[in-house]
This record gives structure tokens, sequence and C-alpha cells, in this order.
């Protein structure tokens, strides 16, 4: 059953999320939930991206969709902010394992 948050602000399809992301990101703390920003990568508005991140907990660093490099500026930007940082089930752990072993925390 979907949380309090998610019935209220999705909707089915292209254009689904019908509410500002700072008011999205109160609903899922007052539900009990992490916030955390999926799919940095995938903000075409780097201002507004920056935004976001400043206010939300956590931030996804390891998925499919980043490289390396992608990801260690994520994970940077997490630790240096002292944001959580996750990681998509698509992951795998030797890819994270790789990363830790080429010097990346």
């Amino acid at each position: 059953m979907p949380s309090g948050a998610s019935r209220r602000f999705l909707g089915s399809g292209p254009g689904a999320l019908r509410v500002d992301a700072r008011e999205m990101i109160e609903a899922i703390r007052a539900d009990g939930a992490t916030d955390v920003v999926a799919h940095p990568v995938r903000y075409k508005d780097k201002e507004r991206l920056d935004e976001i991140l400043a206010y939300a907990t956590g931030v996804e660093v390891y998925t499919s969709r980043h490289n390396e490099k992608v990801a260690a500026k994520f994970r940077a930007y997490a630790e240096t902010n002292k944001k959580h940082w996750t990681a998509s089930s698509t992951i795998t752990s030797g890819e994270i394992t790789s990363s830790r072993r080429a010097g990346r925390r």
C-alpha cells in the first residue's frame, strides 16, 4: 500500500509528480521515511538539482546510470555535506568494491 506521501503526490504517466520537490521531501519526512534524490543525473536543470540536493537528506550514488566518475562525484558530495548515500538494487556489490579498490571509499 502506498504511503501517505505517494498517494497524495504521485499520479501515473509522464508528469505524474504534482508538487514541488521541497513539499514532497517534507511529506516523506512526515511519514517517518528518509528522503533520497534518486537518479540525480537525470535532472537537466543543474541549478534546481543543487537546490534539491542541499535540502534533501540523501542522494543515490551507485546506480547503473552512473559511471565511476559520476558516482565518485555524488559520493564526495554526500560525504562532504554529511548526506546519506545509496546504491540502487541494480548495482552489484562487486561494482562498489571495485570503486573502493580504485581509491574511492
